[in-house]
């Protein structure tokens, strides 16, 4: 193989990514894909440029070397930098670190490893440390920002209020993964190679298939080397699943909560607040007993925006255990969520009452045992807010989807978001 481009720390391809090597990704309606990060959805293809789809391979192998991902190594190797990933490319030319650049720190002595085995047709080993799994859309919430393909819980809200989604992609997230013993062989052929598994869904923690995989790579003993990560909700934490983590390297839980108080009740539909609290303080309890990561991952988004600082506030209370700021996650889909459609007056006044904030308590987020995690994250949510520069076109939208499943769920956004009353229209 001839000796490809190196990028500037002269020992990889300049543009390369670990993924296409080391990672299996599975979509919630069961196409396969190599990452999640791109503009078109990331999809491993069969022959006939169609997504893959797991009802079409029968074990891992049959997919890390099909074709399309063939094509996609080969790129890399020769130092190209292929449009499929061109996502991480935008994002590193304007100076900002992509997920291509995080994986290459986590998995780059793997990728070394695997490109000494790589064949100049692409062709790969087949070693996979890293499994994503997004476990159907087997949801017991109904969340606004959220759709029929990842909660099936949806589709009779959404069939109601006559909203579009992808219906096709609904069935099959939700018929899709009803195989359990066949999915079960598929996933675990590769847990003795496998150092992490991130699983969402859906609600992970309602997957019967998830708790037979970890009970296989426990009674296998990968487990001693596996890291679990999931996104929950918070609506329960199972205590067989409890039981399984003991026997893991480590566990990180990105507990998904919109607000504080009621306004998260109606953002996250139907949960309870009372339970939300609840169980957020029960991982907090069982950090003193399992390797357990908690961080708080919110929605940078139309309903949660003027009720940043409540939010902060109360994770404030945790901040010895856990991090006080959350990862906001900017919403750009659907648009008509996304915080820039709200009028500039309430923009620039969630950025004031946020920005006073932190302000006031800066130095205490930013010591102690999570101050570097707490500073990088300020950094997020004040990158969010200075990108709102004007009102997104959508506002008209936002009301009629709001008025919709407002009237549908006997709901007021008017009542939870006062400061919103005045450029409401009046019934």
């Amino acid at each position: 193989m001839p000796t490809p481009p190196q990028d500037e720390s002269g020992r990889l391809p300049a543009g390369i990514c670990p993924l296409p090597w080391m990672h299996f990704s599975v979509n919630t309606d069961t196409s396969l894909r190599v990452c999640c990060n791109t503009d078109h959805g990331g999809h491993i293809r069969d022959e006939s440029g169609e997504p893959l789809h797991l009802s079409d391979i029968a074990s891992l192998s049959d997919a890390i070397n099909r074709p399309s991902i063939k094509q996609l190594r080969q790129q890399m190797m020769k130092g190209e930098r292929p449009d499929f990933c061109k996502s991480c490319y935008r994002i590193e030319d304007a100076g900002g670190t992509s997920v291509r650049q995080f994986y290459l720190r986590s998995f780059g002595n793997e990728l070394k490893a695997q490109l000494r085995e790589t064949l100049d047709d692409g062709t790969a080993a087949g070693r996979i440390s890293y499994i994503d799994m997004s476990l159907s859309n087997n949801c017991n919430l109904k969340c606004r920002m959220c759709n029929p393909y990842a909660s099936y819980a949806l589709k009779n809200d959404f069939d109601a209020c006559n909203l579009p989604y992808f219906q096709g992609g609904a069935e099959r997230a939700n018929a899709g993964w009803k195989d359990e013993e066949r999915l079960l062989r598929i996933f675990t052929e590769s847990l003795e190679t496998t150092n992490e598994i991130l699983t969402t869904g859906g609600e992970p923690f309602l997957s019967k298939l998830h708790i037979k995989i970890l009970e296989s790579a426990v009674q296998s003993g990968a487990s001693q080397h596996i890291v679990l990560r999931y996104h929950t909700n918070l609506t329960l934490v199972p205590p067989r699943l409890v039981e399984l983590w003991a026997s893991f390297k480590a566990i990180e839980v990105h507990a998904s909560i919109e607000a504080f108080g009621e306004l998260n009740e109606y953002i996250r539909y139907p949960s309870s607040w009372e339970t939300t609290r609840r169980n957020f303080e029960k991982l907090i309890e069982l950090k003193g007993r399992l390797p357990l990561w908690i961080e708080v991952h919110t929605c940078f988004q139309a309903y949660g925006l003027l009720n940043i600082p409540e939010l902060l506030a109360f994770l404030r209370n945790y901040q010895a255990v856990v991090p006080a700021m959350p990862y906001f996650i900017g919403l750009s889909n659907p648009a008509h969520l996304a915080a820039e459609v709200l009028p500039l007056e309430l923009q620039n006044l969630a950025r004031h009452q946020t920005w006073n904030y932190i302000d006031t308590h800066y130095r205490s987020l930013c010591s102690g045992p999570f101050g570097e995690f707490n500073r990088e994250k300020i950094d997020i949510l004040l990158g969010h807010f200075s990108a709102l520069k004007e009102q997104s076109p959508h506002w008209d939208e936002f009301i009629r989807y709001t008025n919709a499943i407002d009237r549908l769920r006997g709901q007021s956004i008017e009542r939870l978001i006062p400061e919103i009353q005045p450029f409401w229209p009046k019934a």
